[in-house]
């Protein structure tokens, strides 16, 4: 390798890793269609912003990687939104605690459980109130230079494993009497994506709070329903 085409290698790799880990991830969810049926409840429920009660610290170690000898640089986020760059992404467009609420809002109207679901930031719009926690967002993410610096990404062009990055949540959710405080339901989820380990030829997402949010609501709905339609029977 001549003297000039050692130095482009560096300037290639961090352009090459910049356009690939630049790229910005967003909050993107589809509700369920909306289905037809009497709404069990005829009473409106306001859903409110979630309460953060995640750990506020963040690790961010990904430059680590360029020292010499040191086989990778690692993240280690609870709040993963806060920082500008992550693993196989730049800047992140979401804002957990009321993008969870906005979905989970037009999840409960489009299923026609109560007369009225709506996102609001005044508990007082609604007769019951749903509530929710944020607990966790944990993301986990690493990415391999091989003990070789900047160089190690040349084991990228090789086909050697560029990196990989995995996703937590969890979070809890209330239905409450807004004028008598009762408790009508309440419980917790959890949710995990591992995407393993990429390539650089294949960069993934790394922001997958969306897609398991959507995977719970099934689940989410049906105990809801379920917490409703016996509280009416108790009622009777």
């Amino acid at each position: 390798m001549t003297k000039a085409t050692q130095c482009l290698v560096p300037v290639f790799l961090v352009a090459w890793l910049a356009a690939g880990c630049s790229s910005q991830r967003g909050w993107a969810y589809i509700p369920t269609d909306p289905i037809k049926q009497s709404p069990r409840v005829a009473m409106s429920v306001a859903v409110v912003p979630f309460i953060d009660h995640r750990p506020s610290q963040n690790t961010n170690n990904l430059g680590l990687r360029l020292i010499p000898l040191m086989p990778f640089g690692w993240q280690e986020l609870n709040a993963p939104e806060t920082i500008q760059g992550h693993v196989a992404s730049g800047l992140w467009q979401f804002k957990p605690t009321e993008d969870m609420a906005k979905a989970l809002a037009l999840e409960v109207q489009n299923r026609h459980l109560f007369k009225e679901t709506f996102f609001t930031f005044r508990e007082s719009d609604g007769e019951l109130i749903l509530r929710g926690t944020l607990l966790s967002t944990r993301y986990d993410g690493t990415l391999y230079s091989y003990g070789l610096s900047i160089y190690g990404e040349l084991l990228w062009l090789l086909g050697l494993p560029a990196g990989k990055v995995k996703n937590d949540l969890s979070i809890e959710l209330r239905l409450e009497d807004r004028t008598s405080g009762q408790v009508i339901w309440e419980k917790q989820y959890q949710a995990d994506h591992d995407e393993g380990v990429y390539w650089a030829y294949a960069i993934p997402s790394d922001l997958w709070y969306d897609t398991m949010f959507k995977d719970l609501m099934p689940t989410i709905l049906s105990d809801l329903e379920d917490a409703i339609t016996n509280q009416n029977r108790r009622s009777l």
